[in-house]
């Protein structure tokens, strides 16, 4: 992932390096592979709903973040807007792309995301 979809561009330096920081030490890549295995294992479900689950450690709001990526890089894709069974609201869900399972059922290693 690259620094600059973390902070924009009209962000401070702080934001910037801040940014740079979180992808070194590791924290992105983790985060990514932590939601890529939750729609892996919870498909057709909203954000919202993502995070409601046990094993979710990040808040719906670090979540949406993420998803929006992993669709730009072909990983996961959008769903059919539905209401949120965990917030009531109309919201957009996420599944797992036919064409990556075989990525999902234990071949990530080879794949950067």
């Amino acid at each position: 992932m690259r620094t600059e979809s973390l902070a924009r561009t009209s962000d401070p330096n702080s934001s910037q390096l801040a940014a740079e920081g979180v992808v070194r030490n590791g924290q992105v890549a983790a985060h990514r592979q932590l939601v890529v295995e939750l729609v892996r294992r919870h498909p057709g479900c909203t954000s919202r709903e993502l995070a409601s689950f046990e094993d979710s450690k990040l808040d719906r709001y670090e979540i949406a973040r993420v998803l929006r990526g992993l669709a730009t890089d072909g990983l996961i894709r959008e769903g059919a807007i539905r209401p949120c069974r965990a917030g009531g609201r109309a919201a957009l869900t996420w599944w797992p792309r036919p064409e990556q399972l075989k990525i999902f059922q234990g071949v990530e290693a080879s794949v950067t995301i």
